[in-house]
């Protein structure tokens, strides 16, 4: 049940994260949480919750728009439907261009979420589950 994420994928986003923010990051690990830092510009925070779901839950970089978080979330996606986790959940969404990145990318908001702003604040979800029917069905090549 408390299983850690692989050594492989922790790998794959540092370095992910390190080319597109030109910056060398600490990686610490409690539990199955692990903190990518490079504070005070660069912090990503990263939990698996057994075959539930991968959280994330802090994103900052000082270069966004530039695909970071994208190239994240494809790693991840890969990894879940290996693991057969069944979603990835982006937590506490604050702002318009994380709002984006999450309906850009298919991730349904919580029924709770409240409008400030103009930003839909709150969890967003990606159901693998749901994501791998529609690859198996042969909808996608």
């Amino acid at each position: 049940m408390f299983e850690n994420i692989s050594d492989e994928v922790i790998n794959t986003i540092k370095n992910i994260i390190e080319e597109k923010d030109q910056c060398k990051l600490q990686v610490n690990k409690s539990y199955q949480t692990y903190w990518l830092q490079n504070l005070p510009e660069t912090e990503f925070r990263l939990s698996r919750l057994g075959d539930l779901q991968i959280l994330i839950s802090r994103v900052c970089f000082r270069n966004r728009r530039c695909g970071t978080m994208s190239a994240i979330l494809q790693v991840l996606k890969e990894y879940c439907a290996e693991e057969k986790i069944k979603r990835i959940r982006i937590q506490s969404v604050e702002t318009y261009e994380m709002m984006q990145f999450c309906i850009k990318h298919d991730m349904k908001p919580w029924r709770d979420n409240i409008w400030i702003n103009n930003i839909l604040m709150g969890d967003y979800d990606l159901e693998i589950e749901e994501m791998e029917k529609y690859y198996n069905s042969g909808s996608i090549s």
